[in-house]
């Protein structure tokens, strides 16, 4: 039989020291160890994890219908254009919005452009 000594690091961390090799002793340490992940695969979830964050953001914004509103105030403006409503549609990107772009058209009818 092997002596084994415990030695208190702190609370709740203690270390085995064997005197001998023997199964025993093994098997205790072997016990005590903890089985982690290899940073490798840790890696790899997160490269995963980020790539499909990114495939869904690309997606969503490219399907996605978003309205500004901006307002703009010049001295270089003519009085008749106040209150005047201009659309500016971009960066469709081939995307149809429902079909026939239903959705977009009945997005832009409700901002009420001053020119149809």
């Amino acid at each position: 039989m092997t002596a084994i000594k415990k030695y208190f690091l702190s609370n709740s961390c203690y270390v085995h020291i064997a005197a001998g090799k023997s199964n025993e002793t093994n098997r205790k340490r072997g016990s005590m160890r903890k089985h982690s992940i290899p940073k490798a695969l840790v890696k790899l979830y997160v490269m995963i994890v980020i790539f499909f964050t990114l495939l869904i953001w690309t997606i969503w914004g490219n399907a996605a219908l978003t309205v500004s509103n901006i307002k703009i105030s010049s001295s270089r403006i003519p009085p008749a254009f106040s209150g005047f409503r201009i659309a500016q549609v971009s960066d469709l990107h081939n995307v149809e919005f429902g079909k026939g772009n239903k959705k977009l058209l009945e997005l832009l009818s409700e901002s009420k452009p001053g020119i149809r």
